[in-house]
């Protein structure tokens, strides 16, 4: 405080203590500066008016009041009051500058220059590469896959040992983590974390880091418990025969939400003949599939080599897990091979109680041995509005015989079906078939 002085007769006399702020160096945009005490003393022999303060000039935002028991307060003679002014720099780095005002009437006004240098920090720093957490919708009674959440030192001096501290409901977040000993600079250690709901609902929590030197830091996260359902049709898909190299036709396979929370399937083909299967469309993976709705894939089996195939068409909806499995057989090119023309028939119209005229479908063996006795077969959800006759037995290479399909629909609507011609271990040939009842 400066030294007092004789109060003049009848007046109000503001004086400051310090008369001017430096600051120093301060790391720009993540630290602050310890605060400065001011004190104003009225030195005259009368009360000051009621006390204003306030921080102006060119970088008036980067300085701040903290602590202020001067606001509107009228200082008797000899008294004094206080604040406390801080320095918080953003970026650009570079000397600031503004002007602290204090003034009463009676008292005068006084000018205090701030000043402060922002710089690069370098003190030891926890810095996360991410703020937060969100693992989204999840499968009540599932577990998610680690989130990993790496902290670096961006300081040139080590930290303190870190204590980290989840602050969440018992067992829904879990932690592990590496990060205990002090970090040296541009040092890393990872936060591991997983997510089990307890219930379907928003569930949030933090996980708070602390260092001394490092500073603290505090992570959220966040997910959802749901109760998550969903079904395939068909459960599984046989591909049949098919020549080795050769792809077969494209089998669906339909998938619906019956949950009651929106999905995001993800959807992988597994198992140890996983590479002999391949997607042909894929409307589920990655697509958000609300309640009620549905999606479809398509798949085709191409075998790398002869022999029995199996794979699992796996489908993770939100931890949810599910599996569609996939078999089929590789064959030689000089094996029996059955084929169709034309590869759909589709009858159009017919009134309902109605039979068409029969449409021909020509079955060939494009392979190099006599097939095995040919049984035809209908299969889908209208298989029983449409009926066949052939003359198939058995082909020679290169043999074809002939089948007769008709269309006698049930019901209005289209209804569809596969028509497939096999024959023992041939590579089968399928035909899709199709009507509208009237």
């Amino acid at each position: 405080m400066t030294d007092r002085v004789d109060a003049p007769e009848g007046e109000a006399v503001l004086v400051v203590n310090p008369q001017s702020i430096d600051f120093g160096d301060v790391g720009a945009g993540v630290s602050t500066s310890p605060f400065v005490t001011v004190t104003i003393t009225n030195k005259g022999s009368l009360t000051s008016g009621l006390v204003s303060s306030q921080i102006t000039f060119t970088d008036a935002a980067l300085f701040r009041i903290i602590g202020n028991g001067c606001p509107l307060v009228a200082i008797p003679p000899l008294g004094e009051c206080v604040m406390q002014v801080q320095f918080r720099p953003d970026t650009p780095t570079g000397a600031k500058q503004a002007r602290l005002l204090i003034g009463a009437i009676p008292g005068g006004e006084l000018v205090i220059p701030l000043t402060g240098n922002a710089v690069v920090d370098t003190s030891p720093k926890l810095v996360p590469n991410q703020a937060s957490a969100n693992f989204g919708i999840r499968a009540l009674g599932t577990t998610s896959p680690v989130f990993d959440i790496v902290i670096r030192n961006t300081g040139v001096a080590a930290t303190g040992p870190i204590s980290v501290n989840l602050q969440a409901p018992p067992g829904v977040f879990g932690v592990n983590t590496n990060c205990s000993a002090a970090l040296p600079p541009n040092g890393t250690c990872t936060l591991g974390v997983t997510y089990r709901p307890s219930a379907a609902a928003i569930e949030q929590g933090d996980i708070t880091l602390s260092a001394n030197p490092g500073g603290t830091t505090t992570l959220h996260l966040q997910g959802q418990g749901a109760n998550i359902s969903f079904n395939t049709t068909p459960s599984s898909r046989d591909f049949g025969n098919v020549i080795a190299g050769n792809q077969s036709i494209t089998q669906t396979i339909n998938l619906l939400n019956t949950g009651s929370a929106t999905i995001i399937p993800q959807t992988s083909i597994t198992g140890a003949g996983a590479n002999n299967f391949m997607f042909a469309f894929d409307g589920c993976g990655g697509s958000a599939i609300n309640p009620g709705t549905g999606c479809t894939m398509d798949l085709r089996f191409q075998p790398q080599s002869i022999g029995a195939k199996t794979a699992n068409l796996r489908i993770d909806a939100n931890g949810s897990v599910g599996t569609v499995a996939l078999t089929g057989l590789g064959i030689s090119e000089e094996a029996a091979h059955l084929a169709a023309s034309p590869l759909s028939v589709f009858f159009g119209d017919e009134t309902v109680g109605a039979t068409t005229a029969a449409r021909s479908i020509t079955i060939t063996n494009t392979g190099g041995t006599t097939t095995d006795t040919i049984s035809i077969a209908r299969s889908g959800a209208g298989a029983a509005a449409f009926a066949t006759t052939h003359d198939c037995t058995t082909l020679a290479p290169n043999a074809t015989c002939t089948v007769m399909a008709t269309f006698s629909p049930q019901a209005t609507g289209t209804v569809s079906a596969t028509l497939t011609v096999s024959a023992g271990t041939a590579a089968p040939a399928m035909v899709m078939i199709s009507g509208n009842g009237i």
